[in-house]
């Protein structure tokens, strides 16, 4: 019994996250909705760009340097999983090679970062 707790925590957290972030996108639309109605209801003028500026994803231009904090937040999480995999566990050398997957996404985070036009 003591074998199966570590994978169905797993699988709560995975479908906690899912949850969380679908709930949210729902949550912002829902508010983007009851917005433009409100606007309608009071009469208020509505061009293509207040429209767009309601509706415009939240996500898309919320930070230029996303990349770079998750790259660089990637790299230590592979950090820490090499430094518990090498010196936390007795012979489990297998355990160390799961840091390189954070640390490659980190690596192609930090190059999209670089590679990303900046925006004046």
């Amino acid at each position: 019994m003591e074998g199966l707790f570590v994978p169905i925590v797993l699988f709560i957290c995975i479908a906690a996250v899912v949850w969380n972030f679908i709930n949210r996108a729902a949550n912002i639309k829902k508010d983007q909705q009851e917005t433009l109605q409100r606007m309608i209801a009071s009469e208020q003028p509505l061009t293509a760009e207040i429209i767009n500026n309601i509706t415009r994803s939240r996500y898309i231009d919320a930070n230029d340097d996303r990349d770079l904090s998750r790259g660089i937040i990637a790299i230590f999480l592979s950090i820490a999983v090499f430094c518990y995999g090498h010196y936390g566990l007795v012979d489990e050398e297998a355990f160390t090679w799961l840091a390189v997957f954070p640390f490659f996404l980190g690596i192609a985070f930090l190059t999209l970062y670089k590679l990303k036009p900046k925006s004046a």
